[in-house]
């Protein structure tokens, strides 16, 4: 069963490297090297959530090295689940020591060794760590299961690795610092909790004891991983998990903390990280998206707001003259938002609740704006008595004259599957309920509701359609058209 699990894991190497080549072949990323490991490289194609996705962390994974590696000091990476990671052709400045399952390192040294794309080193002490895959004057491949933290402390401690590194560090003796970096992209989510903890605390401990008589050390850590550490599960957590874990592959660092502060990192808002660095300016008007757009008097189309906070301005479109014109918003509206839930009231009005600006900060949820566009336009705010939850992507219709549902959204916390009945003539929640497909015989028993749409037949009768959630590791999930009445 172990076996199993570790070639399962490995083959989340091959998916990866892959995607890598779809991205590369686009042309969004340059790695010459990369193709070298991956079979037909030029026919790879992947779809374009998965390259855009690619490129993220691809840029994400080049900031953290241009952050972490230091050209006055020596740099040695300790790459843990390597995999066909190409880093350490790039970056020929540093001492690279890599480690994976002993099937991954070899095949990579196989191909590391047909490419000539290392000069290897023969040794008597190379013979005796059977581990060792691949030796170089600047590169080591050591195939071992990283839940073996005694063997590896073994391995790093040895004569042979010793004496390679020190070959490494005469090459610059004016450096009196030694840099090490552990780097981990996607490699330690498939370790549980205690190992991966018992691993990391190991290298710490051991690697300043090499050479501290003579170098000053520090040790930086290099991830892209994605913790999730909250005590409740959601559907997008749920359909992430349920996809590793039917590959055999399971991510088995989403167990709860005993509390969020063990894990919280407090950042100086003030700090050089967050201060602007450049800018520019233009006058040309961008397109806009997560706006506010509604059907007024069954002639005219509203629409301001959305994440391009440029735009802040309201918008009214004649059909029947086919015109578009800017008018003045009333004191106290809030443009700076998307991702509210809005509906048309008595074909004269808009209510809008809640959102996000764009700084990401929720807006008000516990309470609604009515926007008339009788005569002039006016705006009154309502509070919700009993309704204290802060939403966006949310949707939002009317039952009657005098009720509305809100349905969904993402709160702080969860994506939320509630719908909420209010009376709009107390301003009182009447009640919520969860929606489930618990009960139903549906394949994918999941919902997420945000990116969806949600439809009336005006006699209390509803429906969703569409929204899900999207990942360029993990996959794609739709909900499935849900009826239901009220």
């Amino acid at each position: 069963m172990i076996q199993s699990s570790k070639r399962t894991i490995a083959k989340t190497n091959d998916c990866s490297s892959l995607s890598k080549q779809s991205l590369i072949n686009k042309g969004y990323y340059q790695d010459e090297y990369l193709q070298y490991f991956v079979a037909s490289s030029k026919n790879v194609k992947r779809s374009p959530i998965i390259n855009r996705g690619y490129y993220i962390r691809s840029k994400a994974i080049d900031f953290g090295w241009c952050k972490t590696i230091q050209s006055d000091h020596h740099n040695v990476v300790l790459s843990l689940g390597s995999g066909y990671d190409t880093s350490s052709f790039h970056h020929l400045d540093c001492f690279f020591i890599e480690f994976d399952y002993a099937d991954v390192c070899r095949r990579k040294s196989e191909i590391i060794r047909q490419q000539n794309l290392y000069e290897e080193i023969d040794s008597k002490q190379q013979a005796q760590i059977e581990e060792i895959y691949f030796k170089s004057s600047r590169y080591l491949l050591i195939g071992i299961d990283l839940r073996e933290t005694q063997r590896i402390e073994e391995i790093l401690q040895s004569s042979s690795i010793k004496e390679l590194l020190e070959a490494f560090l005469v090459r610059a003796s004016t450096k009196t610092s030694i840099n090490f970096i552990l780097f981990n992209e996607c490699s330690l989510c498939y370790l549980k909790q205690i190992d991966s903890d018992r691993l990391l605390s190991k290298l710490i401990e051991i690697l300043p004891r090499l050479f501290e008589d003579r170098y000053l050390i520090s040790i930086h850590y290099l991830g892209y991983e994605m913790y999730r550490s909250l005590r409740c599960r959601n559907d997008f957590d749920r359909f992430m998990l349920k996809h590793f874990s039917s590959i055999g592959a399971p991510i088995e660092t989403t167990s709860p903390r005993s509390s969020s502060s063990n894990v919280i990192i407090k950042i100086d808002p003030n700090s050089q990280s967050f201060q602007l660095q450049n800018h520019s300016f233009s006058s040309i008007e961008l397109s806009n998206y997560r706006h506010i757009c509604s059907l007024i008097n069954d002639r005219k189309i509203i629409q301001f707001g959305g994440a391009i906070p440029s735009q802040q301005s309201i918008r009214l479109y004649d059909i029947e003259s086919d015109r578009m014109v800017r008018i003045e918003s009333p004191p106290h509206l809030n443009l700076d938002r998307h991702s509210s839930a809005f509906t048309t009231h008595s074909s004269h009005s808009l209510l809008l609740n809640g959102g996000l600006d764009s700084s990401g900060h929720f807006l008000e949820s516990s309470s609604l704006e009515l926007l008339d566009f009788r005569d002039s336009m006016t705006l009154k705010c309502f509070r919700i008595e009993n309704f204290d939850h802060r939403l966006y992507s949310h949707r939002m219709r009317m039952i009657n004259e005098n009720e509305v549902l809100i349905v969904g959204g993402i709160n702080s916390r969860i994506t939320s599957n509630t719908i909420y009945r209010i009376d709009l003539r107390q301003m009182k929640l009447l009640d919520q309920f969860q929606l489930a497909l618990s009960g139903l015989n549906c394949r994918d028993k999941l919902l997420m509701f945000h990116n969806f749409a949600l439809e009336t037949n005006g006699a209390s009768k509803f429906c969703t359609i569409g929204g899900g959630g999207n990942c360029f590791s993990f996959g794609t999930h739709f909900n499935p058209i849900v009826f239901f009445q009220i």
